[in-house]
């Protein structure tokens, strides 16, 4: 539809017909009513005007929109004109959109379309019979944007900003339409609106409404979709904050996107909402296919999306809290759909994915999600039996993306032929687990065992990881405020590589050897969420993401009050020290429970804890700090230095609880029971004597 039609529809003008003299051949000729294209200096005065109120009532509503901003070919009226014109402007190198747009205008654009050698037609303030309009170059365009460049250092151009006539101070040339409203949808109130309303209506900037509706099960239009993913809003928002901003609305519904995001379930829906944040690059010089990269609002989506769920991981227990965010029915598995849709996102950023040259439009980025079937028949692969109940992701990549990748190409049974020749493509899949839960780990564990046949070293007990707090990626627009996302990779990784160089908070940016086992014991110990992914049955490509449950907040203050309590040393001539301190959790367990949970996993399964740093004793013996929390009462140890084990000392470590003031043996309290530590009640409740 073009902008002409477009106006035509909203006004009801009727399409012009012309009388037009025709010539048959053979002798035969003959007048024929001939159907004109819709073009605005067809229409008589009374249509002009009835146009004029039309885009007047739309833009009353549009205020604070980025479809305000002027580009090429808007169409303008002076208030002294009989005829509407266009204003024919330049190509600055900055559009709408992001695959290319329409091309915003600046004030330097001042250059209007004539008409029969006119630029407005008839001149109510000229008389007589040459009452032509005279006006062909105008100096100036008053009421610009300034927080807005466009090009080199020149404002913008909105819906308010005109020029004036420079033959009469008291004609007013004034925008009637951006130039963009046409290219978005038929129904003047559509964008950003990307739900679809069964009975009546609701308008975009109805905050109030919409802040409170349920976009759980709302029908959507993919197309409003798109518009917003590609939307330029980032340039068109510049120095202007809360409603007054351009892409105000814009941003409000990629956080209602969010909403939805995260709690869809359709996989198909949740791949052509993601395959709509994807733009084109440059092709590589190098290979013969292209990167496919993700959109600069796919981040301000992430922001919502992120805004949002660590809220919700925050204070899931809070029935009031959860009700007033307006998101889903308090008491409903929402929270495990917003675990796993948000792991989906994060894995995304990590997938490189390419498609041949030339043929973006025939490629969606990801061309599949579909389910791992849980029985082990109807599997594809092997490594699809520890993803029971988990999602496959497939797309194409170049051969080109990793060692592993290329190094296994010549045999790739997934490459790609062109024209006889092997191209630089294959096609390839990425795993993610279902959402594990306390005492359902055992698949991954199984990973591990299936992925230490193709590792030298043992990958199940040992893990060589990086802790990385990233912002998902090194190049993001800083207009947008991630919050960090700890993830756990595999050291040599790619989500280690992409997260290189970001900033590492309070976590140390090198790697770690973890104890699978104590990760699993501290899985059940804190009742964690935990979501892990992999691509194809490369081990490099493993990472995993950790997240609190609902009471896993409660259970980090009972235990760290416990330990906080619990003192050790080897000898009776030295001073006690603390656990909290011997752990190095003393004052750094802090922030949310998202962030706690994750420095507990990096202080008690990756790093190692030696036995001399307990008062009074001098051998050197590591573990970590499950290790030692297991232990506590078997902290018993032979002198090696002594070759003759015979003559081996038995060091003792004393462990005694303060409760109530006094210090009590940790084997006359309830944490003791069987002969061992209770890592129950030490995570669980409050040590008290027995």
């Amino acid at each position: 539809m073009t902008q002409d039609e477009w106006l035509f529809k909203i006004a009801e003008i009727p399409i012009k017909k012309k009388k037009m003299y025709n010539y048959y051949g053979s002798g035969h000729s003959g007048y024929l009513n001939a159907t004109l294209a819709p073009n605005v200096n067809q229409v008589s005065d009374v249509e002009r005007l009835k146009i004029i109120e039309k885009m007047k009532n739309y833009w009353k509503e549009h205020k604070s929109s980025s479809l305000e901003f002027l580009v090429n070919d808007a169409i303008v009226n002076c208030d002294k004109g009989s005829i509407m014109s266009r204003v024919k402007g330049k190509d600055h190198g900055v559009y709408t959109d992001h695959d290319g747009g329409l091309a915003l205008l600046n004030e330097d654009d001042r250059k209007l379309v004539e008409t029969d050698l006119t630029v407005f037609g008839s001149c109510a303030c000229e008389v007589g019979k040459k009452n032509k309009c005279k006006a062909k170059n105008f100096s100036k365009w008053y009421g610009v944007n300034s927080n807005t460049h466009i090009g080199k250092g020149k404002a913008s151009l909105i819906m308010s900003s005109y020029m004036i006539c420079p033959y009469y101070k008291n004609a007013y040339i004034r925008p009637v339409t951006s130039g963009q409203e046409f290219t978005f949808t038929e129904s003047l109130f559509k964008y950003p609106k990307f739900v679809v309303e069964q009975g009546m209506e609701h308008a975009y900037f109805n905050i109030e409404y919409w802040n409170k509706y349920n976009f759980e099960y709302a029908k959507i239009d993919m197309t409003v979709i798109r518009k917003l993913a590609i939307r330029n809003i980032s340039i068109m928002n510049q120095g202007v904050e809360g409603t007054n901003a351009k892409g105000y609305y814009e941003r409000r519904w990629l956080g209602y996107l969010a909403k939805y995001l995260l709690l869809c379930e359709d996989k198909n829906i949740k791949k052509n909402i993601i395959n709509c944040f994807y733009e084109n690059i440059v092709a590589s010089t190098l290979i013969r296919c292209e990167r496919r990269e993700l959109l600069e609002n796919y981040y301000l989506l992430l922001e919502s999306m992120q805004s949002i769920f660590y809220k919700v991981l925050e204070h899931q227990s809070d029935k009031s809290y959860i009700d007033s965010m307006n998101i889903y029915e308090f008491g409903k598995d929402s929270v495990a759909k917003m675990i796993k849709n948000y792991f989906l996102i994060i894995v995304i950023n990590s997938l490189q994915i390419y498609t041949l040259q030339g043929n973006i439009s025939d490629s969606p980025p990801i061309s599949n999600i579909s389910q791992v079937p849980y029985y082990t028949e109807k599997r594809v692969n092997g490594i699809e039996k520890y993803y029971r109940n988990g999602i496959k992701i497939e797309y194409c990549t170049s051969i080109y993306a990793t060692d592993n990748i290329i190094s296994k190409f010549k045999i790739e049974p997934n490459s790609l032929l062109i024209e006889g020749n092997l191209s630089d493509l294959t096609i390839t899949s990425s795993y993610i687990s279902d959402l594990k839960i306390k005492g359902d780990t055992q698949d991954m564990e199984d990973l591990w065992k299936y992925f230490d046949k193709t590792k030298e070293t043992f990958f199940g007990e040992t893990l060589f990881v990086n802790v990385e707090v990233t912002y998902l990626l090194s190049m993001i627009n800083p207009e947008v405020s991630l919050i960090p996302s700890i993830i756990w990779t595999v050291g040599g990784s790619f989500a280690s590589q992409w997260a290189e160089g970001i900033l590492q908070s309070s976590f140390e940016k090198t790697a770690h050897e973890q104890s699978g086992s104590s990760l699993m014991q501290l899985i059940d110990f804190l009742q964690l969420h935990i979501m892990y992914s992999n691509t194809r049955s490369d081990y490099d490509s493993f990472m995993y993401m950790i997240f609190p449950g609902e009471n896993t907040g409660k259970i980090i203050n009972i235990f760290l009050n416990n330990i906080g309590r619990i003192y050790v040393r080897g000898r009776d001539d030295v001073e006690e020290k603390c656990l909290l301190d011997l752990l190095n959790l003393s004052n750094k367990v802090r922030g949310t429970v998202y962030e706690k949970v994750n420095y507990l996993i990096k202080a008690l399964t990756t790093e190692t804890i030696s036995s001399s740093d307990i008062p009074g004793i001098e051998i050197n013996m590591l573990d970590t700090g499950i290790g030692i929390l297991k232990n506590l009462d078997k902290l018993s140890l032979y002198d090696n230095n002594i070759e003759d084990y015979r003559e081996s000392k038995l060091l003792t470590v004393e462990v005694n609880v303060v409760i109530d003031g006094e210090k009590i043996d940790i084997k006359d309290t309830n944490c003791y029971a069987y002969g061992s530590v209770n890592m129950d009640i030490l995570f669980g409740e409050a040590i008290t004597k027995k």
